[in-house]
């Protein structure tokens, strides 16, 4: 018995990766009509002049990209759609400044958010305004009608159905179906719907790290400091960011939330806004900031990463790190039952917070001065959120309201003890939750309620959790604030999650449309045919040793250690002359690129029959990469991404070839060849994917 070991081999014969940016329609969509209102998350809008009311088949509430993906994906279904967008933007966080993106998994993800990814080109590192383009994009390209500035006022039902909906403006909107998309859960709340608020005791779902907890390794204090306002005084209170709160007992249930930030978009070398000085601002609001920086071993301690902090600071999306940090600890307690007016204050502290945290750093002499002048060299990126002085639009709302629905998702769910078996997507990040409170405990400052818990593999999450109680309602989705514990919200709330889970929803609820039923009744065998039909991934690979892998993510050529390059004229009598020239890797892609490019031939022979030898010229060049001789594998799977050139001149292909092959070995097809795609010249509608043998 030969040996069956492969090596792989990407060729892509003469055209590959062509980015082009795809232009809106001639739709209009609805503009905000108020005048800026600047840095806020609530602000009067006018009373409509004549209120209108809108018809759809689905209407959709909350411009995160969850609300885009399912407003979307039901026109695709051929539905009537509109999106009601809360303020004057769409895409949530990922338009205001989350692009360093916590993917999770990558292989987890599916369907319109890999579209949306690969319209805006790369999977992390994209600016907020790429971001948002391409989500308007889409919108328009599938004719959504978006309304922007309004402003969820009451919520209508007739027994279990959601009727209608209106706005504060006066406006409103009828509907079929309904996708409660927002962060806060405001629509299923106005509905009456059951929900949670906070954290579980560890006892109501078997979970671990629900409740009061303590961890012991994320963005815990390396060093302490004197919590007093007069150090060493405890009669005279303790500063400011330290409450008074005993925890005396672990994993118990509250209604607090974990911390709140501002994804800042930061630039630096002179493309950057200095750190603004915030309208309130009280240098004793830092003292906890200046104790904990300056009890540190050394004024260098300090390296701006994100496990020392006390902020991770970089070009383009910045973080929280560390146990002081830009997130607000406590500071939100209100805002997931809060009202608009309420929120709206909660919105503006956490905007005076963040922003003297930053210019503290970077201005107060207290601060050591290597790291004043660090801080100082970034600053707010000069390009971006000019509606709001370059400051991000939207607060992170990591959790608020959860639904509370018949399937509730657990920390079981995360870990595999329980596999929802009615998938609707992949979570696959780590259960993380930020710290909720600052307290004393044992006699040291601790932050309380933060933990990452990595997990194993991705998970299904249930349809069930995504829909609501059948006692409570017929006509509702909730692809955002979804039926979970505090736990396993932590791990699956992340913005290419709500894409897939709203895409989803859109897809059910037009099935539920079609046949006439309760949501509660969609055929799920038909739902996972058609949600795997539109690419969503709905199960975990197969647990396999992973042998190898190269994801190509750092740019300029691909890795020598793994990759050779074919060169001349190769085969098939084909017109394209290999060359390394034409491969290269860039944000995360390898780009196989093909050229029209007239040069001389240097194997030129003339009057040569030699077929590589016989033109005079290279017309054409592009790129064959393979790890002949480097990697080889026996048996196993080969899984590849990769975008496809369009045109009947192109031959791209990916494929293995055994490694004895060789005229003196086994030649062609003796070796064996599997082809992992061939997308062939003449049917540009056929991608083939076969095996070649000579037995």
């Amino acid at each position: 018995m030969k040996k069956c070991t492969i090596t792989t081999l990407a060729a892509f014969s003469f055209a590959f990766f062509a980015f082009v940016g795809a232009e809106a329609n001639a739709l209009e969509l609805a503009k905000p009509s108020t005048p800026n209102p600047g840095l806020k998350y609530y602000y009067p809008v006018p009373k409509a002049s004549n209120p209108v009311e809108g018809n759809y088949d689905v209407v959709v509430y909350g411009g995160t990209p969850g609300g885009v993906a399912a407003a979307i994906q039901a026109k695709r279904m051929g539905k009537t759609a509109a999106l009601y967008v809360f303020r004057r933007h769409v895409g949530g966080l990922t338009s205001a400044g989350l692009t360093e993106t916590d993917l999770g998994k990558k292989e987890a993800i599916g369907g319109m958010a890999v579209e949306f990814f690969e319209k805006v080109g790369k999977w992390r590192h994209f600016r907020p305004s790429e971001a948002e383009k391409t989500f308007l994009t889409m919108l328009a390209e599938a004719d959504v009608p978006v309304f922007f500035e309004h402003r969820l006022h009451k919520v209508e039902k007739d027994g279990l159905k959601i009727t209608k909906i209106t706005f504060e403006n006066g406006n409103s909107a009828k509907g079929k179906m309904f996708v409660d998309a927002t962060y806060e859960g405001d629509l299923f709340a106005k509905a009456g719907i059951s929900y949670m608020v906070g954290r579980e005791d560890n006892s109501m779902f078997g979970e671990d790290y629900n409740g009061t907890y303590f961890s012991k390794t994320s963005h815990v204090y390396r060093h302490q400091f004197d919590p007093y306002v007069k150090p060493g005084d405890p009669s005279s209170g303790l500063l400011e960011g330290i409450t008074d709160t005993k925890v005396d007992k672990l994993g118990v249930g509250d209604k607090k939330l974990q911390s709140y930030c501002f994804r800042t978009w930061a630039m630096k070398d002179g493309k950057h806004v200095p750190w603004p000085k915030p309208e309130e601002y009280r240098t004793e609001r830092y003292e906890i900031l200046k104790r904990y920086v300056n009890a540190a071993p050394s004024p260098d301690f300090w390296d701006l990463r994100y496990k020392h902090g006390p902020v991770k600071l970089n070009e383009g999306d910045c973080n929280n790190a560390g146990p002081v940090s830009i997130d607000y600890v406590g500071g939100n307690f209100g805002w997931a039952e809060g009202s608009y007016a309420e929120r709206e204050k909660i919105f503006q502290d956490h905007v005076n917070y963040q922003k003297g945290f930053m210019y503290f750093l970077a201005n107060d002499p207290s601060i050591p001065e290597s790291l004043r002048k660090r801080v100082s060299e970034y600053g707010l990126d000069a390009y971006e959120f000019p509606e709001t002085d370059n400051w991000p639009h939207e607060l992170y709302v990591r959790e608020a309201r959860r639904l509370h629905s018949d399937y509730v998702m657990t920390q079981a769910n995360c870990t595999g003890k329980t596999v929802a078996e009615d998938s609707v997507g992949l979570g696959s990040y780590t259960m993380d939750s930020h710290h909720v409170e600052r307290v004393m405990h044992n006699g040291q400052i601790a932050n309380e309620g933060g933990f990452e818990k990595g997990i194993k593999s991705s998970y299904p999450v249930s349809y069930r959790s995504i829909v609501p109680k059948r006692s409570e309602c017929s006509n509702l989705f909730v692809p955002v604030a979804l039926s979970s514990s505090h736990v396993a919200f932590g791990s699956i709330r992340m913005e290419p999650v709500f894409m897939v889970l709203g895409q989803s929803a859109a897809t059910a609820a037009s099935m539920a449309i079609d046949e006439g039923i309760p949501v509660q009744d969609v055929n799920y065998p038909k739902l996972r045919e058609k949600l795997l039909q539109d690419g969503q991934i709905l199960e975990p690979p197969r647990k396999m040793k992973l042998v190898w892998a190269d994801e190509f993510n750092v740019d300029g050529k691909p890795n020598p250690d793994f990759w050779n390059y074919e060169q001349g004229f190769v085969r098939n009598r084909e017109r394209q002359w290999y060359q390394p020239e034409n491969a290269y890797c860039k944000d995360g892609v390898l780009v196989l690129e093909a050229r029209i490019e007239r040069k001389p031939n240097p194997n030129y022979e003339k009057g040569s029959k030699d077929w590589t030898k016989e033109r005079e010229f290279i017309d054409y060049t592009s790129s064959s990469i393979t790890t002949s001789g480097k990697k080889e594998f026996k048996y196993g799977r080969l899984e590849v991404r990769a975008r496809i050139p369009v045109g009947k001149s192109a031959w791209p292909a990916i494929w293995t070839l055994g490694s004895e092959s060789g005229e003196n070995v086994y030649p062609w097809p003796s070796c064996g060849e599997v082809d992992v795609m061939e997308f062939y010249r003449i049917d540009l509608r056929t991608r083939l994917g076969d095996l070649k043998a000579k037995m």
